[in-house]
């Protein structure tokens, strides 16, 4: 009989793994495997609508060497090219036949003078003119390009010649890999700054409020109602709320501009969206306005969590509300914060909607609030359709995010925790 038993309650608690099944169902399809297979792309070489690739290795991470493609550049000129480079220090070589016809380009002083100062070019200026033969495409490669490398090849291309178009083209988006990629530790350090820069004052407005609304001596009325009003902005589509900013904010007509105008007398409108102080600034607070009612709610929920008869005892002691606050409610609230911190940076670093909404894609002014997602976003379905370095920024991003999470949670530690461990040892 109790065997019986035993076997109807093995098979009544497999019911718990056919009611799981369908989560593990999605998530291995539609997360597992994306992201095993943005692993995967980060080590190819999947550019444009072919499906075809190579496996690459370490590249997309740090390039020892690239292709420069110069369009519509002669076989002369390409080796003009490689010319220069070399004598500026940086090995290189071309595709392109050797030169033929003998003084289709002059590797030493240009002989045409400046039409401005009708002055002699410096001494070892190349003269790449448009006479020489084997006209098409050819591809001039550097190896060993770093961050140092690049900016050199990028001065000796322009006095040659080259149109600064064609080199932003043909070099800047993957000249050297994500370690060397400047453009993507710039879209970084814009996102740790916005973050920052609206997080910072996200948690301290959230605690206080979340401590008021918690504390029953304080006795405010309709406390749910004013939680539900700070947390509503949270509900608006990112869509409506860039709308809504861009117009709020707009320029010459907006209603912060004419409110300014009238109010303060100011001689013109000022053009928010070209500082890129105001241009940051607003994208901070559009983000805090958004998420600090969440904050809210999650910090209100762990202070609750919180034992009341701790807080009676405080008070039966003579304790002051500033006293109970740093002595039991903020150590207590350590795995909460621990939490809102690690989440919060989570989201921060994928900032995408507002910023991208506000400035049509670009990030302007100067790329001040391009985050690494609409970085990562221009390189894979730009006209450029860089999957496989779109792949790497985005492993880039989750070990960048692994680190600074994993470095949260040392600094997060409870001491004595700490020294318990310390003892065991």
């Amino acid at each position: 009989m109790a065997q019986a038993a035993r076997v109807r309650r093995v098979r009544f608690d497999r019911w718990g793994y056919l009611f799981v099944t369908p989560f593990f169902l999605v998530f291995l399809f539609f997360q597992f495997y994306p992201i095993l297979n943005t692993f995967y792309l980060g080590f190819t070489d999947m550019k444009g609508a072919s499906l075809e690739h190579h496996m690459v290795g370490f590249s997309n991470y740090a390039r020892s060497t690239e292709s420069i493609k110069l369009e519509g550049q002669t076989a002369d000129q390409a080796n003009a090219l490689v010319a220069a480079l070399t004598e500026a220090g940086i090995e290189s070589d071309t595709d392109a036949p050797q030169a033929t016809t003998g003084g289709a380009f002059d590797l030493g002083t240009d002989p045409t003078p400046s039409e401005e100062s009708g002055t002699e070019p410096a001494a070892g200026a190349y003269s790449l003119t448009d006479d020489s033969a084997g006209s098409g495409t050819y591809f001039v490669r550097v190896t060993q390009m770093d961050q140092a490398t690049f900016e050199t090849v990028k001065k000796v291309l322009m006095t040659h010649g080259v149109e600064t178009a064609d080199i932003e083209k043909s070099l800047s988006t993957v000249y050297a890999g994500l370690v060397f990629d400047q453009k993507f530790w710039q879209a970084f350090g814009n996102t740790c700054l916005i973050f920052l820069m609206n997080f910072v004052p996200q948690l301290f407005f959230a605690l206080v409020f979340a401590v008021w609304f918690a504390d029953v001596s304080l006795k405010i009325r309709f406390g749910g109602f004013f939680k539900t009003i700070l947390y509503m902005p949270n509900i608006i589509t990112a869509a409506s709320v860039a709308a809504l900013f861009a117009s709020l904010f707009g320029y010459p007509s907006g209603p912060v501009n004419q409110f300014t105008v009238q109010t303060f007398g100011l001689h013109e409108a000022v053009n928010f969206f070209r500082s890129e102080i105001w241009t940051r600034g607003i994208v901070a607070f559009i983000q805090f306005w958004m998420w600090y009612g969440t904050t809210i709610i999650v910090l209100s929920a762990g202070i609750l969590g919180i034992p009341p008869a701790l807080f009676e005892s405080a008070v039966v002691d003579g304790a002051k509300p500033g006293q109970m606050f740093w002595r039991i409610t903020l150590p207590l609230l350590r795995p909460i914060m621990n939490f809102t911190l690690v989440t919060s940076l989570i989201g921060g670093l994928q900032m995408y909607d507002i910023p991208y909404l506000l400035t049509n894609r670009r990030g302007d002014p100067n790329g001040s609030i391009t985050t690494t997602a609409i970085y990562l976003y221009n390189q894979a379905f730009s006209s450029a359709s860089n999957y496989s370095y779109a792949a790497t920024i985005s492993v880039g991003m989750f070990l960048l995010i692994l680190v600074l999470a994993a470095i949260l949670f040392r600094m997060m530690r409870d001491p004595d925790d700490v020294k318990v461990k310390g003892v065991h040892k």
